[in-house]
């Protein structure tokens, strides 16, 4: 691609451009890379339209300007300053050597944060170096999606780590700020004072910029006109993606500017009875876009879902069999096709036991394992759950988390064994290629064997969103099939005599 040994003299860098050092045009005029050359004294001497559309650069716009003192600002991945002697085009104009696919950052003035792999190379005027060649692609929607996907696996873990509520909403602000790379974010209540104020329940980051009379929600007045009041009374996402000339936010603007918040988003919270909201504050305008709005909003729903959870989990061990049913349920309110799933998988699943010979408080176990097997779920978004298509590899990743999900849920409500293990193992396969561990064999717990080959035969007999129901004699087949290598052949065997049992359930 590059055209080395080029016979050009010092006087000739007007004929010096992109075309002359690139040898493929299709290179220089494509919509996906972003190129540009820059001489031996960091002048840009040309680039091509990716470029200056990219750069928001006028048409005709002189070309020989500094990469010194450039009109955008870079930042590294983690959000830090790139100082100009680390950037990939510095480091190939002073050693010569290529640099590929450095993340850069790029801040410009009222566009909200992009990010860049860069790459570079060195370009020749026979063996001498003349200037840098650099090509980039644009990445924001990765990064933004590597964002939501961290962000997301914060979640699960706030979830069942949390003991209480306001634990939880704390842990999740502080996501926000941390993954998310947000400058602010917190969750409020509508407090019931005659002046309509709110009351913080968490909050994350720059929090020094509120305080306590700041944010009046109840009345129409110019100050109840804040974003955040505004969702508050009307139940309706409230974006504010330029602070710095938003007239709902006039009466803080110096401060602010004080903070250096650029742009916010106000959006409702289902937490019951109360009126609440999640405010994320950015420091780059434009910051919401609409993947970003859609990401957050999601994010909010997984907030008021998952405070109900907490609730829950803390009522769990108060009453064991009660609480089964209802977490069952809620982890099915997440994906209607599956309704009842998880009571016909513990119900298929005693039944099974039975006809092992388990004695009878082991098969009230396996049953009560079954049911609440799936209750990691919770914490897997259900746009994922019902999708009709085919997962993609961070999809299915984030789903095979229910497993270690459910057991940590299950493990803090100090439940009997082997319930916690059976939601941990249930995906697990005899000759190892199961998940999340890989077991094998007799690794796996016996009840979690059970649970696997009821999970997998009363699934396959139901409707999914992927697929129509195929019945139960598909599902015998599949683990008929698997018998003695993924599945435990004497459990298909006893499922094989429970059949006529459970099917008189399902009718009855």
């Amino acid at each position: 691609m590059l055209k080395r040994g080029l016979s050009i003299d010092d006087s000739s860098y007007k004929d010096w451009n992109l075309s002359t050092v690139i040898s493929t045009d299709r290179f220089v005029q494509s919509d996906d890379l972003l190129m540009v050359l820059i001489d031996e004294n960091k002048v840009i001497v040309d680039y091509n339209e990716s470029y200056r559309s990219w750069f928001r650069l006028p048409k005709g716009a002189p070309t020989r300007q500094s990469i010194i003192d450039p009109w955008w600002h870079a930042v590294r991945e983690d959000g830090s300053p790139f100082p100009i002697w680390d950037r990939p085009s510095t480091i190939t104009l002073e050693t010569g050597r290529s640099v590929s696919s450095v993340v850069m950052g790029v801040d410009m003035e009222g566009v909200k944060r992009r990010w860049l792999l860069v790459s570079t190379f060195a370009a020749y005027d026979e063996d001498r170096l003349k200037g840098v060649v650099s090509w980039s692609i644009d990445i924001t929607d990765k990064i933004d999606m590597d964002r939501l996907m961290r962000l997301n696996a914060a979640m699960n873990r706030n979830v069942v780590t949390a003991s209480d509520e306001t634990t939880f909403m704390q842990q999740t602000c502080d996501a926000l700020v941390k993954e998310g790379g947000f400058a602010l974010a917190r969750v409020v209540v509508a407090s019931g004072s005659k002046q309509g104020l709110v009351e913080d329940i968490a909050a994350s980051g720059a929090t020094d910029f509120f305080y306590k009379e700041m944010t009046p929600w109840l009345t129409n007045s110019p100050l109840d006109l804040n974003p955040t009041g505004t969702a508050l009374r009307t139940g309706l996402t409230q974006v504010a993606n330029d602070l710095a000339h938003d007239s709902r936010t006039e009466p803080w603007r110096k401060r602010e500017k004080l903070f250096d918040l650029a742009s916010s988003v106000a959006i409702p919270l289902d937490l019951g009875d109360r009126r609440a909201v999640l405010n994320v504050v950015s420091d780059h305008p434009n910051a919401f876009d609409k993947k970003t709005l859609d990401g957050l909003e999601g994010i909010a729903r997984e907030i008021g879902f998952a405070a109900k959870h907490v609730r829950s989990v803390q009522q769990l061990a108060m009453a064991f069999d009660g609480t089964l049913s209802a977490l069952a349920t809620m982890t099915e309110s997440r994906d209607p096709y599956t309704a009842g799933h998880q009571n016909n998988v513990g119900q298929l699943g005693a039944e099974i036991a039975a006809r092992l010979g388990l004695d009878g408080p082991m098969v009230v176990l396996v049953s009560q394992s079954g049911r609440v097997h799936d209750i990691g779920k919770i914490a897997v978004p259900s746009e994922i759950l019902t999708r009709p298509g085919t997962l993609s590899h961070n999809e299915f990743e984030l789903m095979k988390t229910h497993t270690s999900v459910g057991f940590d849920i299950l493990s803090k409500a100090s439940l009997p064994w082997p319930i916690a293990e059976v939601a941990l193992q249930h995906h697990e396969r005899m000759d190892g290629s199961g998940y999340p561990q890989g077991l094998r064999g007799d690794d796996i717990s016996i009840p979690s064997r059970i649970i696997a080959v009821a999970d997998v035969v009363e699934a396959i007999m139901h409707y999914r969103p992927y697929r129509q129901a195929l019945g139960v004699d598909a599902a015998l087949d599949e683990v008929a099939r698997g018998a003695g290598t993924k599945y435990d052949a004497t459990i298909v065997e006893a499922c094989v005599e429970a059949i006529p049992a459970y099917l008189n359930y399902l009718t009855g």
